[in-house]
């Protein structure tokens, strides 16, 4: 439906004309119907605001996509402001289509009237800014004036320090300084001491290299490492702590590294990296790297380990499995003919034989399970030094331990001249729980 702003009025040609209202669209703002023509032309509805008698009798032909009403009939709803209008001045518009009855809705005034606040306001916004850079340029010449040079001085300390003079210090007595700068330079001092104590007092060995790899800074860490006198490798290349079939490829990759900041030594983590210390001692290392960048200047901060420990405990580790597995190895060939002689002997115990060779068997068939478990026991050291020996809980008959054992050691006994006995006390169950195997080892 349309707003109240729009009316029919009788035209004097018969026809009904609409007229519309221009409250709140300033001096150049119009409200405009059109209707769409057979051959796609638009006629206006309304009179035009600077064409009075343009009602039914102006057309807009339908080519003029520039001319916003064209657009309202093509459909196109929305706000424009890159058309003119049938006045060929530039305009911004808000167009829409009213299906029924088919008429094109157009609300629009000049750009320079939309836009006229807008360029007040940015030009007072100019003026403002104008204003704020001459009292900007004011209060930089009162800054300049007045602490230029403290700042100056304590730039020059701080790149003092930054090329390595770690005694370059901040004079707090200077007459140069005010209340605040004397507080910057107090602070640049602290900073400094703190920074220098922490590099110093590390525990990993710290060293930094410039991009031609000479060592301008190191710590006490480093020094004790590889066994140099406290400055004694500032100046020097890195490469004096490479060892000598690894220099030429060191160097290749601290220009990458220097250039790229990722080159394939700049995380060495492992045990195959080593370094030379001043005696020509190769020391397993590990190293870690980072870049410095101050003033598009490259330098490469290094941290050094020492794993001579922790290669030494790797080392340990791997004798302790060859050991485990001579242990296993042996053990392995010792009871395949230990297992033989058992069951030999058993086989023998079924044969018909006299009392005393019967005897002579079984004591065999008892020493070699008594030996066979003793073998076992090799491999129960691996176990207990693993965690992992397992004491059985199983019922057992205490007076078979016993034989067992009388049997085994009487025949040792007998060849020393010596007579073994077992007495056991009426009070000892006859049965128990536990391990017999290794109770039998204990006795």
């Amino acid at each position: 439906r349309l707003s109240s702003d729009f009316r029919r009025y009788p035209h004097n040609s018969g026809t009904n004309q609409i007229s519309s209202s221009y409250a709140g669209l300033g001096e150049s703002g119009e409200s405009l119907l059109a209707e769409q023509l057979e051959n796609g032309d638009a006629r206006f509805l309304t009179p035009l605001r600077f064409d009075a008698e343009a009602a039914l009798k102006r057309t807009i032909s339908a080519d003029r996509i520039d001319i916003p009403i064209i657009r309202a009939l093509g459909r196109q709803a929305g706000f424009h402001e890159d058309i003119v209008d049938y006045r060929e001045i530039p305009v911004v518009a808000v167009t829409t289509y009213l299906s029924n009855p088919h008429w094109g809705l157009l609300i629009k005034m000049d750009q320079a009237e939309v836009y006229k606040p807008y360029l007040t306001l940015r030009n007072q916004l100019a003026m403002l800014l104008v204003l704020i850079a001459f009292a900007g340029v004011l209060f930089a010449y009162y800054i300049a004036k007045h602490w230029s040079r403290p700042l100056h001085y304590l730039t020059a300390v701080a790149d003092s320090i930054r090329r390595g003079d770690h005694t370059a210090r901040a004079d707090l007595k200077s007459e140069l300084f005010d209340q605040e700068t004397y507080q910057l330079a107090r602070s640049l001092n602290e900073m400094t001491d703190e920074l220098l104590q922490v590099f110093e007092s590390s525990l990993s060995g710290m060293l930094i290299v410039d991009r031609d790899g000479q060592i301008i800074q190191r710590n006490r860490a480093l020094d004790q490492i590889f066994g140099y006198e406290p400055g004694e490798l500032i100046g020097q290349l890195v490469e004096t702590l490479v060892p000598n079939s690894y220099r030429d490829q060191h160097v290749t990759h601290r220009g990458h590294f220097t250039e790229k900041g990722n080159a394939k030594m700049g995380s060495q983590r492992g045990l195959d990296l080593f370094g030379l210390s001043k005696t020509g001692k190769k020391i397993p290392i590990e190293v870690g790297l980072s870049m410095l960048i101050h003033d598009e200047e490259r330098r490469t901060l290094a941290t050094v380990v020492d794993v001579t420990d922790r290669v030494q405990r790797i080392q340990e580790v791997e004798m302790q499995k060859e050991k485990d597995r001579f242990f296993a190895h042996m053990s392995h060939e010792i009871r395949t003919p230990m297992n033989g002689v058992i069951g030999l002997s058993y086989l023998a115990l079924r044969c018909d034989t006299t009392p005393e060779v019967s005897e002579y068997l079984e004591k065999i068939k008892q020493s070699g399970e008594f030996l066979l478990s003793i073998i076992n026991d090799i491999l129960d050291f691996s176990k207990i030094e693993a965690g992992e020996l397992r004491i059985e809980k199983i019922d057992f008959e205490l007076r078979e331990i016993l034989e067992k054992l009388s049997n085994i050691l009487a025949f040792q006994a007998s060849d020393k001249g010596l007579i073994f006995k077992v007495n056991a006390a009426s009070s000892i169950p006859k049965y128990l729980k536990g391990d017999p195997v290794r109770l039998q080892q204990v006795l």
